[in-house]
């Protein structure tokens, strides 16, 4: 699926576990894609902003999954938790009889009956779960920090696109 207004390409794959000591249907659902950054650059008007230029640029994106079948459950899900490393990895495992994980867990068998691993790269963004229950899952991916000619810089820095805070 892609949107050229949008600047937004989604992939999703649906993954059917058939599990013969499970009175359920398993689906394992994979969303990957890509946004565009969209920023663009312009002129403040007014006097006194002649040498002004205005940048705008996506500090939030937002992902989610919601289902409206009462007779489906979403019961685990990755990524998990507050991930800011730039280079992710994980693994959603099932095992038969109905068990979801999310790694191997140390001490048991380390190994799944069907498994489907993500891996990304997210370099300035960190990608946190913002709402999760049994019928919906969204993720913010704010942006977290950026590269400027003085090093790494925090998003949240009040001097970002300043070349000096002094003067």
């Amino acid at each position: 699926v892609s949107s050229r207004k949008w600047g937004v390409t989604q992939n999703i794959q649906f993954d059917f576990v058939k599990d013969p000591k499970y009175n359920k249907d398993a689906l394992i659902i994979k969303m990957q894609g890509f946004i565009k950054s969209r920023t663009s650059f312009t002129d403040v008007k007014g006097k006194g902003y002649e040498s002004t230029k205005r940048m705008l640029w996506p500090f939030q994106y937002n992902i989610a999954l919601k289902t409206n079948d009462p007779n489906v459950s979403l019961i685990n899900y990755l990524p998990k938790n507050k991930i800011e490393s730039i280079d992710v990895s994980q693994t959603l495992g099932y095992n038969v009889g109905g068990n979801f994980q999310s790694a191997p867990l140390l001490g048991g068998k380390g190994a799944f009956n069907y498994s489907k691993k993500i891996s990304y790269t997210q370099k300035n963004y960190i990608s946190e779960v913002a709402q999760q229950n049994s019928k919906n899952i969204r993720w913010e991916v704010k942006a977290n920090s950026f590269n400027t000619e003085n090093g790494q810089v925090s998003a949240y820095d009040r001097h970002l696109f300043v070349r000096s805070p002094i003067g």
